[in-house]
């Protein structure tokens, strides 16, 4: 059985995966860590955290946000297009 040749594609580096852990990560606690460690201040300033606050929002989609951050980084707006051609895939 014959299989079609698949077009060549640069693969991210390995060490990309950290970058997205990394930044995920520092996205994710800047947001809640005030949260957790002081909590009167940051309820005071910014509201209390629940389910429609911005902040919620920001955490909860930080693997996404670092994920166009990194692909964006490293291979600029056709990479960018390329990524996200795969959401018409059905």
């Amino acid at each position: 059985m014959a299989y079609a040749a698949q077009p060549e594609r640069e693969d991210l580096p390995d060490w990309a995966l950290w970058v997205f852990f990394l930044l995920t990560f520092a996205i994710t606690w800047g947001v809640i860590a005030p949260y957790i460690l002081f909590s009167e201040w940051t309820a005071e300033r910014f509201g209390a955290i629940s389910g429609t606050h911005p902040g919620f929002f920001l955490a909860t989609w930080a693997p996404a946000i670092s994920a166009f951050v990194l692909v964006f980084a490293l291979r600029g707006t056709d990479g960018l297009r390329a990524f996200l051609s795969r959401l018409l895939l059905w």
